[in-house]
């Protein structure tokens, strides 16, 4: 009938909401809605990310308009559809390329239609890809590199910094890790603010 690919940025690959897939009832009936959230009894578990809810939002398949749809159930931090918050308990219609956050931009996933050409083309902006077009955006950002010789500068050493930090919150923690990560977050802008008040 009709596929969902979801791309997340924390997981490598897309997320596949297939409407004729394995998941069907005992009656025959496939599978036409998805529930994500943190809770691991979801289709989509977000487990790692402490801005979603336990039960976030709902990705449906609705046979009648041949649309896909997204419903947030009244989440805590909201769900946000191509940068615009939802409204809880209100269906939208979902399009090729739109771009979902699931309470924070880090649990955010950008979807595409079930044609092999556009899964094709969507392999290329994976999160991996991303993170290093990222990656090298900073690094450029902070050209030239010294010789092997010579000591980073201290705005080279920001960068350094700002881009190992980076790498650094984007792995998967559990909720003692974000107390912690919050806490070096912290200390890191208070040091960064230091800096740009006394140059």
């Amino acid at each position: 009938m009709a596929k969902l690919a979801c791309y997340f940025t924390h997981i490598s690959g897309p997320r596949i909401l297939d409407t004729e897939g394995r998941d069907h009832d005992a009656e025959g009936h496939y599978q036409l809605e998805w529930t994500v959230g943190r809770g691991l009894g979801n289709d989509i578990c977000l487990s790692s990310k402490p801005a979603v809810s336990k039960h976030h939002a709902l990705i449906r398949f609705y046979p009648e308009t041949r649309a896909w749809q997204l419903l947030d159930l009244n989440s805590l931090n909201g769900t946000w559809l191509n940068g615009e918050k939802i409204a809880p308990s209100a269906w939208q219609n979902l399009a090729e390329g739109d771009t979902i956050d699931f309470g924070t931009i880090s649990a955010r996933c950008r979807i595409s239609f079930d044609t092999d050409d556009t899964l094709r083309s969507m392999e290329e902006e994976t999160p991996s890809n991303l993170k290093s077009k990222a990656v090298a955006a900073i690094t450029t950002a902070a050209e030239p590199e010294p010789a092997s010789t010579e000591k980073l500068s201290k705005e080279e050493q920001l960068w350094v910094l700002a881009k190992d930090a980076l790498d650094w919150l984007q792995t998967p923690i559990d909720l003692a890790g974000v107390i912690y990560r919050g806490f070096v977050l912290l200390a890191f802008l208070t040091a960064m603010s230091v800096v740009v008040i006394y140059k």
